[in-house]
């Protein structure tokens, strides 16, 4: 998946908890024709638990996970892109840092979240 850029960048330390990921392509390159996004808390045993999210798009070949609920401090989260089309995964890790302040994005519409969203575009060849 090349051109493909995480917000926060990986491996980023120090994230204030009230990020929403983004994940986009550099100009040049466009997504594949399917892919799926997700959020992943990553526990003290290195399971992956999934993260409530919204899916917003900013524009073409952009888009930001909405955090609805709060991101812990001090924990690591993945954010996975998957090529459906392919089979390819890529993923990047960050660390929170500090409480969130605010809540109001816990109370947003339960239909309009999920723990993975699947983004069609337009076909590559």
């Amino acid at each position: 998946m090349q051109g493909l850029v995480f917000e926060p960048p990986d491996h980023s330390r120090h994230v204030d908890t009230d990020i929403d990921p983004e994940i986009y392509w550099s100009s040049g390159y466009k997504p594949p024709s399917r892919i799926t996004v997700s959020l992943k808390r990553i526990d003290e045993y290195g399971d992956l638990e999934s993260v409530n999210t919204k899916l917003k798009q900013l524009g073409e070949n952009r888009w930001r996970l909405v955090v609805l609920g709060m991101l812990n401090e001090g924990t690591v989260y993945t954010l996975i892109v998957r090529d459906d089309t392919r089979g390819e995964q890529v993923e990047a890790w960050f660390m929170t840092r500090k409480a969130r302040v605010g809540g109001s994005k816990a109370s947003e519409r339960a239909h309009e979240n999920a723990f993975e969203h699947t983004v069609t575009t337009e076909a590559q060849e």
